[in-house]
């Protein structure tokens, strides 16, 4: 099938996205860990989509204009994963590109229900989770990497980041 015709088809299955998915918001209190820090880096940004369509299961990459708060372009992209993460409205994830790494920074749907977990370090776990258990890592230079942020309790961070 024509890409032309079959993401504007796909596109309208895609679930309702707010501003407010794309960024955290919760409030801190005395039992919050405050010697965590989490590295997200600058760049274009995307949503990574897991979905099934017409019985089959693809993963898109959808550039998103942060200042036109539009998608921007779709992608296909090839990436090995379990059929889960296409349940329902499927997974989708807010990520950064930098070069042929994909960073994934926040849940926005997790297998079909809206991900509601407001603390970051929820969702850096469940990523994890999502990479170790439902993604197959293809070790080829011409597929892009998932990978998550830089995480560190040291307080020498910025040295460490930076090494």
């Amino acid at each position: 099938m024509n890409y032309s015709v079959l993401f504007p088809k796909m596109l309208k299955q895609l679930p309702t996205i707010n501003e407010n998915d794309m960024c955290y918001h919760y409030k801190k209190n005395h039992n919050d860990n405050n010697n965590i820090h989490i590295f997200c880096p600058q760049g274009k940004k995307y949503i990574l989509w897991f979905l099934k369509y017409n019985t089959n299961n693809y993963s898109i990459i959808m550039e998103y204009d942060t200042k036109k708060k539009q998608i921007h372009k779709c992608y296909f992209q090839y990436l090995s994963f379990k059929e889960e993460l296409t349940n329902g409205n499927g997974t989708l994830i807010w990520c950064s590109r930098q070069q042929k790494e994909l960073i994934l920074q926040k849940i926005i749907y997790w297998m079909g229900d809206k991900y509601t977990k407001p603390k970051c370090f929820d969702h850096m776990y469940d990523l994890k989770i999502m990479l170790e258990k439902y993604i197959n890592p293809i070790y080829n230079g011409s597929f892009l990497n998932l990978k998550l942020p830089y995480m560190s309790n040291s307080s020498n961070f910025l040295l460490e980041a930076s090494g």
